[in-house]
């Protein structure tokens, strides 16, 4: 099966390891949109999502422009290393109000609508840097050819998370 996705993506040996890594790190982009959202929509009452969609689409696209200033002002890998600090500390913040408040409550479901928006933000700088970074080691006749390749990695995770979807509710 090896052979026949390098024959079909035209994959050259010196790409190969490249390949594979770019697939593993979509793979993980997969992690904030599946669990995020899986496990915020369990925390809180449907009728909330409409108006946390807006929200986040606000919130997004201010992000969005924030993060192009500072694309200009500092380096590739200095925005990956903030990326990372504040997924961390967003997810550490997260789980200490998760154990503040129950999940039937008010508050509790607060919480869920704000970590249901704060994981569309996460999703939104991890595309972002996860693009950024293929942008930079990838030229414009390889993205061609393998950019649906190397987003396949996303899909292997969001399948497997989504049939656990109700196994995880039930859990929560």
């Amino acid at each position: 099966m090896l052979k026949r996705l390098t024959s079909y993506f035209d994959i050259q040996p010196s790409e190969s390891t490249l390949v594979l890594l770019l697939i593993v790190h979509s793979f993980f982009v997969g992690m904030p949109r599946n669990l995020g959202n899986t496990v915020a929509t369990t925390l809180f009452d449907a009728s909330f999502l409409p108006q946390a969609l807006v929200i986040s689409a606000v919130v997004n696209a201010l992000i969005a422009v924030a993060l192009n200033v500072l694309q200009k002002r500092f380096s590739f890998l200095r925005l990956g290393y903030l990326n990372l600090v504040i997924q961390f500390v967003s997810l550490l913040t997260f789980y200490g109000l998760f154990s503040l408040y129950d999940e039937n409550s008010a508050e509790g479901t607060l919480v869920g609508v704000i970590f249901f928006v704060w994981m569309q933000v996460i999703m939104v700088l991890t595309y972002k840097e996860y693009w950024d970074l293929a942008a930079r080691v990838l030229d414009i006749q390889q993205s061609k050819r393998l950019f649906s390749l190397i987003g396949a990695g996303e899909f292997l995770f969001i399948v497997p998370v989504g049939l656990l979807g109700s196994y995880i509710t039930w859990i929560g």
